[in-house]
């Protein structure tokens, strides 16, 4: 228990024996249609649990890794033509979250080469989560100075203290200044499966995205790392990511070529 690691279930250590044995890959239907299918499904249960009408979903090595996609994806949808002209035209963004949240989000700074200086760190209460007030006296003081807000991240279980930020409130602030919000719910995700603790997520369904790990308190096998993204489009991910690889996408495969989620 001392990294956040809870107790293994049965039929998850079984899963990932069988998915270890079988050794198969998931960028086309034609590789391995049983996971395409299964992974579709397990992705709708987990957008019915969070509230997502429209969503898509990826399995992402790690949360750090879950929480650098969201990044990305905010920067894209803001400004769609950094696909092709990197950081070089963008104006100076700010990206926000609580003096508790996790390191990755720095890393996410660093990795996309938006500068870990333009993370800004809002202050907490005495409970460790982020005071939606003070969010709001950021991203009024950087408009001000001339920086363009463009993501705040929510923790939703901090790594010390276990606390949950008030995803409704900052919501609301989000919505006002046209800011992407992702809840980087690694470690407090699993609170969505217990009647008891779920209200702790209330306002999950009001994200841009979601970070989950289901290797910490939810018993699946290391690395089991959902990113879940409220998309109405459904365009998102492949707008942002896809390149389109010829000679693994064809458009006209004898299946609906939508399955070849690579």
């Amino acid at each position: 228990m001392n990294q956040l690691y809870g107790d293994i279930d049965p039929y998850s250590q079984i899963g990932g024996w069988v998915t270890t044995a079988l050794n198969t890959n998931l960028h086309t239907y034609e590789v391995s249609p049983a996971f395409v299918i299964l992974e579709r499904y397990i992705y709708q249960k987990l957008f019915n649990l969070v509230g997502f009408e429209h969503g898509e979903g990826l399995f992402c090595p790690g949360g750090t890794a879950s929480n650098i996609l969201a990044l990305h994806l905010a920067r894209f949808n803001k400004f769609p033509d950094v696909r092709k002209k990197g950081n070089f035209g963008l104006p100076p963004l700010r990206m926000y979250t609580s003096d508790m949240s996790h390191y990755s989000i720095k890393k996410g700074a660093l990795y996309l080469g938006l500068g870990t200086d333009n993370i800004v760190t809002v202050t907490s209460d005495d409970r460790g989560r982020m005071i939606p007030s003070e969010l709001e006296r950021c991203i009024k003081a950087d408009l001000e100075k001339g920086f363009v807000p463009l993501y705040v991240v929510a923790t939703s279980g901090t790594t010390v203290l276990g606390s949950f930020d008030d995803l409704t409130a900052i919501s609301q602030v989000c919505k006002t200044y046209n800011l992407w919000l992702h809840s980087d719910a690694c470690w407090g995700g699993g609170t969505l499966l217990s009647k008891k603790h779920k209200h702790l997520m209330e306002g999950s369904h009001l994200c841009n995205s979601i970070a989950w790990n289901f290797h910490k308190f939810s018993g699946t096998p290391v690395q089991m790392s959902a990113f879940l993204i409220n998309d109405p489009s459904q365009r998102l991910m492949d707008e942002a990511n896809s390149t389109r690889a010829e000679y693994l996408f064809q458009p006209d495969k004898y299946y609906d070529a939508s399955y070849d989620v690579g």
